[in-house]
């Protein structure tokens, strides 16, 4: 097992080249060209690359996050799409095996993505988001990481400007980028009553 994680920022350079070409081969969404903010990252465990994972702009409406946000005092648009990152992408090489690193991957990332964020887009995100597929996964690493399932979505997607159900439903997770939201999370979500996102 790695003993030592380093993330290298993969953004305009040949480690972000590196990044497409292995989420295209390797992750079950492959690569897309991600619209809005993103910064994604190499993951590299005792100087073998092991993963990459990325962090972009948040989903536009989802109905439990924005009640989640309302209830942190963080309701207003704008500012919810400043304060909330999109874990969009994570793949851990398949041929790479090695208990919890995908849990020890997360908390890494998240620890790094904050300061990069603020350095990149002069924005600190105060919370990360991320969809999964219960079909495919069980969400297993993020809540190993502390992240929170919040809610299922129906499986709308924004097409243009119109939605269309076209989508497995997800399990929503979430996680404090920051000690005050780690801490205020865990009640806050509690106190959601079982929405269905959007």
């Amino acid at each position: 097992m790695p003993t030592n994680l380093e993330l290298e920022l993969a953004k305009g350079n040949a480690a972000e080249l590196l990044w497409n070409t292995l989420v295209q081969k390797y992750h079950y969404l492959g690569h897309k060209v991600q619209v809005g903010r993103c910064l994604k990252y190499l993951v590299r465990g005792d100087g073998q690359l092991v993963a990459a994972i990325s962090f972009s702009s948040p989903a536009w409406r989802v109905s439990v996050r924005d009640e989640l946000l309302r209830l942190l005092g963080l309701a207003d648009a704008k500012r919810a799409r400043d304060v909330v990152i999109n874990n969009s992408r994570f793949l851990i090489l398949p041929t790479v095996q090695a208990p919890h690193l995908a849990s020890r991957i997360l908390a890494a990332a998240a620890r790094q993505v904050i300061v990069d964020w603020a350095w990149y887009y002069s924005i600190e995100p105060l919370i990360a988001e991320t969809f999964v597929e219960p079909e495919r996964f069980e969400g297993t690493c993020y809540r190993a990481a502390n992240w929170l399932q919040i809610g299922v979505t129906k499986g709308y997607a924004k097409v243009g400007a119109s939605h269309h159900n076209s989508q497995q439903p997800k399990m929503m997770f979430v996680y404090g980028l920051t000690r005050s939201c780690r801490r205020n999370l865990p009640a806050v979500a509690a106190a959601l009553r079982p929405l269905e996102t959007a």
